[in-house]
């Protein structure tokens, strides 16, 4: 079972999903934290963020439950 926090964390990275596929937001303009940037563009197959070395830098700040997704 996921904490509240991982929950509402994991939404932000879905609905940030959802604006990027539809449309309506572009990468520049979401609002993330350092980790959310991570495991949306690791999720989507996006080009990491310049302040990430690497992908496996970007694997390693994640949680247990953004590394899920």
């Amino acid at each position: 079972m996921i904490s509240d926090r991982d929950a509402v964390q994991m939404r932000i990275v879905f609905e940030a999903i959802r604006d990027l596929a539809a449309g309506r937001k572009r990468i520049e303009d979401l609002t993330l934290s350092t980790t959310e940037s991570l495991t949306l563009c690791l999720a989507c197959e996006l080009p990491l963020p310049e302040f990430s070395s690497s992908e496996k830098d970007a694997w390693e700040k994640l949680n247990e439950v953004q590394r899920c997704l």
